[in-house]
């Protein structure tokens, strides 16, 4: 995924085949965003700032996903099985 977060959402849908939560808010972007910040924060720990980002990205995402959950259970299970998350 890293490779393509310069992608606008609807490439990155198309080009990974990821599927999008109601509202148009893709999910897979913000995975994308969390192995960026944690490498980043690996090489500078005392980056505080990016930390705080990457918290604010990782309690957005549990939001996004408790919401899929809630919506529809089998394109919950498809997509955290897609993005490969949570077992």
């Amino acid at each position: 995924l890293t490779e393509l977060c310069g992608l606008d959402s609807h490439a990155l849908v198309v080009a990974t085949g990821h599927l999008l939560v109601e509202g148009a808010h893709p999910i897979t972007p913000s995975f994308c965003r969390v192995t960026q910040l944690t490498t980043h924060l690996k090489l500078h720990p005392k980056d505080f700032s990016s930390r705080r980002s990457l918290l604010k990205i990782i309690g957005q995402r549990k939001r996004l996903l408790a919401y899929v959950r809630s919506q529809d259970r089998a394109h919950y299970k498809q997509l955290i099985q897609s993005l490969g998350v949570r077992g």
